[in-house]
């Protein structure tokens, strides 16, 4: 084989190599970004496993409070359709035979549509405002549905703010979750609090006394005079200079050598 021959051969085999390793580096790569991203599905389905589990709770109790507020607006129909029916047969033999449409409207029947129709307005002005109070308070299009028909639902006190009503709807609507990460919280406290309560090997020192209760005067003239008391032997004390101690229970006493 020649000399260009063999560095051909080299240069082929080089190539190759190359190549070979080109394509390992590339499988490697493959299997590490496949297992990276089954990790990653399996957190995400962890997390939304969690997110969907919220979302159906809150679905549920949107769903019951519709219904609740739906069976309270029919029994409220059906009752003025019964009284309407009741007071129309009483009458209907003493009345005269009109429509409905021919009588006049009185000053009572007025006033009271005018009413009525002030307080649609009313609460069509609310509602948009409501809408974008409680959007600012949800995390989800259910949450924010859920706060404003709980506020439908409702009333509440004159001197309370729109705002203060939705705060109120959105703690009503997430009351299961903000007691539970209460008691959750209380549980951890309570936890680390009990974590050293333990008095084994614990050494305490023995309650210090308190001075016996006296007149104010009676403690100054035993201070003036050189006593302290001593609160572990419950006395008063005085040092001389020889080092023994002269002792009072209180000033009238007599003092004793200690």
């Amino acid at each position: 084989m020649t000399l260009e021959e063999e560095k051909a051969a080299e240069e082929e085999k080089a190539a190759q190599e190359a190549k070979e390793a080109e394509e390992k580096a590339a499988k490697e790569a493959e299997e590490s970004s496949a297992t990276e991203e089954e990790t990653t599905e399996e957190e995400e389905s962890e997390e939304g496993a969690e997110s969907d589990e919220e979302s159906k709770q809150l679905e549920a109790e949107l769903q019951k409070e519709r219904k609740s507020r739906e069976k309270a607006e029919k029994a409220l129909a059906e009752g003025r359709y019964k009284n309407s029916e009741k007071k129309r047969k009483e009458n209907f033999e003493e009345e005269e035979e009109e429509s409905e449409e021919d009588k006049p409207m009185t000053r009572k029947e007025f006033e009271a549509a005018l009413a009525k129709q002030d307080e649609k307005t009313r609460k069509e002005m609310l509602l948009a405002s409501a809408e974008r109070i409680a959007e600012g308070l949800s995390a989800s299009e259910i949450e924010k549905q859920l706060i404003l028909e709980k506020w439908k639902n409702r009333t509440f006190p004159p001197h309370l703010s729109l705002e203060d009503q939705i705060e109120e709807c959105y703690a009503i609507a997430n009351r299961k979750k903000i007691i539970g990460e209460r008691n959750e919280a209380l549980r951890a406290l309570k936890g680390k609090q009990g974590a050293n309560k333990s008095a084994a090997g614990t050494h305490h020192d023995a309650p210090a006394g308190t001075a016996p209760k006296m007149a104010g005067s009676d403690a100054a003239e035993l201070a003036r005079v050189g006593f302290k008391y001593n609160s572990t032997a419950k006395r008063f004390e005085k040092k001389l200079s020889n080092g023994k101690l002269l002792i009072k229970k209180d000033l009238k006493s007599p003092a004793q050598m200690a």
